[in-house]
């Protein structure tokens, strides 16, 4: 005699009270994305020993250690308590590098860099855009992006954040 596994069986409101959840699931994070819940994006961030904040506000960079300064249209973010403003830092193409706020002017949720548009886009699925100049392009965002000067400097990096 084999057994079997008993299947349990909902009613009609049990089913239909876990479609609802699953549906609004999918809703928050498949239309607006996860991220504008959490509010993070997926830049990866640069190590501590990467950079240093001198004075609060001059960020210096040690592009050899960020792998993702390497090479053109990758970006990093920093997050740091030393700064007045959290930081993402592109590398558009050979030696221009951008630097900007990390977060969007709508509701404060991380920015990416979309280097085949050279672009920031809101993380939350991608409702605001903005230029490198941090310009709005689209979306509910009311005011332009804060950027920052980024100047090379050899091997280093040095951007000042101000207020």
């Amino acid at each position: 005699m084999t057994a079997r596994k008993r299947r349990s069986s909902l009613n009609r409101r049990e089913f239909m009270a876990a479609c609802a959840v699953t549906g609004a699931g999918v809703c928050i994070c498949g239309t607006t994305g996860c991220s504008s819940i959490t509010g993070t994006g997926n830049t990866p961030a640069a190590m501590g020993d990467a950079y240093t904040v001198e004075n609060g506000n001059i960020v210096t960079l040690d592009i050899g250690n960020i792998p993702e300064l390497s090479t053109d249209g990758g970006a990093v973010k920093i997050i740091d308590d030393a700064l007045p403003d959290d930081l993402i830092v592109v590398r558009v193409s050979g030696d221009d590098y951008r630097a900007a706020s990390l977060y969007c002017t709508h509701r404060g949720v991380e920015l990416e860099y979309k280097p085949d548009k050279e672009m920031l886009v809101c993380a939350s699925a991608g409702s605001a855009t903005y230029t490198l100049e941090g310009k709005k392009v689209s979306g509910p965002a009311k005011t332009d992006l804060a950027v920052y000067p980024a100047q090379l400097d050899g091997d280093r990096l040095v951007v000042t954040v101000t207020a």
